[in-house]
């Protein structure tokens, strides 16, 4: 089966129609845009959770393209995810980001203008609610103002949790990939070869950081090492399902089982590293059978069968 894909003419001047001979030995599907599907495939990619509360608040500027007399302005999925990449770039750089770089990616003036006003929201309740001490269990006043208060700090939480599973995950790959290896030099060779420009970017990531686990111990036996990075990828969980449960417990003290919690939970099984780290035993299993009974593990099921 071959498959294509394509833009219509409003997204692509160079776009045409097929004939009538062509039409009758394809089938097309229309693709619409879809702001809740596109939303869990974020929180899974890592897309800064600035980005993601903005587009829950402002769903229908996923995608957006209008013709004006100042020319075509726009706003596609590839342009917030690419914003995303270097917003996350500028944090872990301290550096902030402000109108001209978002301009860069959003091609729509009045859309590029909101997200930096939503932004700076972000940033201030980002602030105002310390995620550290939420995720610690430490007590800190849930957000009592109005909807996107609540909204940006289920975000943040969300995009840190999925951060650690990611991270998690990687190290149990290590773990796995590492056990039977041989001499640490040899391995080191063997994990740079995978990297080549074929490898995807989770290949890339989790080879990067086994370079990094042997670089630190290099010059020790392989036993220590393994030892090392077991400790590491145990530690990993138990500290991921401390603080989904602390973040849980944190929403149930403000809101009980309402509409807020259960928000934040379906948040977080909508995102794969999430699942795909979490134990049938662990927290996020249990709370979906606390606040989700009537459909009994059914939300994980389904993202599991859709993975």
């Amino acid at each position: 089966m071959l498959v294509a894909a394509g833009n219509p003419p409003e997204y692509n001047a160079s776009a045409r129609t097929f004939d009538i001979a062509t039409q009758d030995r394809i089938r097309v599907v229309e693709v619409e845009p879809d702001t809740e599907v596109w939303l869990r495939y974020a929180m899974s990619a890592g897309v800064h959770d600035a980005i993601t509360f903005y587009l829950q608040v402002k769903p229908k500027n996923l995608l957006k393209v209008e013709r004006t007399v100042d020319g075509t302005a726009f706003v596609t999925p590839r342009g917030w995810e690419d914003l995303s990449t270097v917003m996350r770039e500028y944090d872990r750089m301290g550096m902030s980001v402000g109108i001209d770089l978002i301009s860069q990616y959003i091609r729509d003036p009045e859309v590029a203008a909101e997200f930096a006003r939503y932004l700076d929201f972000h940033r201030r309740y980002r602030e105002d609610y310390d995620v550290d001490s939420i995720l610690a269990g430490n007590d800190v006043e849930p957000p009592s103002g109005n909807a996107e208060e609540k909204m940006a700090v289920a975000s943040v939480i969300i995009g840190r949790l999925n951060s650690e599973a990611e991270e998690g995950m990687d190290l149990e790959f290590a773990l796995s990939r590492l056990e039977n290896m041989g001499d640490v030099d040899g391995e080191i060779s063997r994990i740079r070869d995978m990297m080549d420009d074929n490898a995807d970017p989770d290949t890339r990531r989790a080879c990067a950081l086994m370079l990094s686990l042997l670089k630190e111990n290099k010059g020790r036996d392989t036993e220590t090492v393994i030892s090392g990075i077991r400790e590491q990828a145990d530690s990993a969980r138990r500290t991921f399902d401390m603080h989904l449960a602390n973040a849980m417990e944190y929403m149930k003290k403000g809101f009980g089982g309402g509409q807020e919690t259960v928000s934040l939970l379906v948040g977080l099984i909508g995102c794969y590293n999430v699942v795909m780290f979490s134990r049938p035993d662990g927290p996020l299993y249990g709370y979906n059978d606390e606040l989700l009974s009537s459909g009994r593990n059914r939300r994980i099921m389904d993202m599991l069968e859709g993975a």
